[in-house]
């Protein structure tokens, strides 16, 4: 399935290492530590289709690395989900679960994978703004912005 993406400055198409992969390695572009939680940004925008070739509802899924259970840390919502109207950067939360903290995540690091939730393989289409992206009513709302 086609999925357009726009990559901020820094930010890499995400990739698989092996044919047979699920998930699109996705690297940190920023990083923001705030008391126990670790927040890094990708540096990716993507437009996914509402609807897959069958009609069923469509969304990106985003996985913590399986290499996490090392670091003390875990994923503020278990499994991120990217609605198809969000047009804001991919980022994720870390909380801090260990008692000895250490970010153990940097700028370049792959610190989590991408997967449609029907299983599709990905052709990343890139663009060259957001505006290619189209606008949403939602836009770049995340995290909570829709409320309780």
């Amino acid at each position: 399935m086609k999925i357009k993406i726009y990559l901020e400055k820094g930010a890499t198409l995400p990739s698989t290492a092996h044919d047979n992969d699920f998930g699109y390695d996705v690297k940190a572009t920023s990083l923001k530590i705030s008391g126990q939680i670790l927040t890094l940004g990708t540096g990716i925008h993507v437009a996914v289709p509402p609807k897959d070739e069958n009609g069923k509802k469509l969304c990106l899924h985003f996985f913590a690395r399986s290499s996490i259970f090392k670091t003390g840390l875990i994923l503020s919502n278990g499994v991120g989900v990217i609605d198809p109207d969000y047009r804001g950067e991919i980022k994720a939360h870390f909380y801090k679960i260990a008692y000895n903290f250490d970010p153990t995540y940097y700028v370049g690091d792959r610190i989590g994978q991408l997967a449609l939730s029907n299983g599709e393989e990905i052709e990343w289409v890139e663009v060259s703004s957001l505006d290619e992206l189209g606008q949403t009513e939602r836009g770049c709302g995340g995290f909570g912005s829709t409320g309780k």
